[in-house]
């Protein structure tokens, strides 16, 4: 996975399961660490950003928190995505799943380059 363009931010920190390049994660306090993101609890649907380096639990992770990165993934240029139900996964914003809570991620702007914009106002869409 690579970044694009100019002003692209990301953070490290610590993962506390094992996450693959592309997922979007959440701090989890409980166990000071980094976990797959989920639209299933207001808590797990607080992404912080999206993952631009794998690994396991204990290890560092750098996660882009705002800006351009080539995703890994299939995307529809325009479209929306944000946290899945699946843990981990992402969606189109318009489709709802199962889950509550809804979070945006960013805006595909071509179809492996996600622009991400996240916004942590979770919707509960019960």
């Amino acid at each position: 996975m690579q970044l694009r363009g100019i002003g692209t931010v990301y953070e490290a920190g610590t993962l506390a399961e094992t996450v693959a390049q592309g997922q979007p994660v959440y701090f989890d306090a409980t166990s000071n660490g980094y976990k797959q993101a989920s639209g299933n609890s207001e808590d797990e649907s607080k992404a912080k950003g999206v993952t631009l380096t794998k690994g396991d639990n204990g290890d560092q992770v750098l996660i882009v928190t705002s800006g351009g990165m080539d995703i890994g993934a299939a995307l529809t240029e325009g479209e929306w995505y944000g946290v899945s139900d699946t843990s981990g996964a992402i969606r189109p914003i318009g489709e709802l799943g199962s889950g509550k809570w809804e979070t945006l991620l960013g805006v595909a702007v071509a179809s492996d380059h996600l622009d991400v914009h996240v916004i942590h106002a979770p919707i509960d869409s019960s």
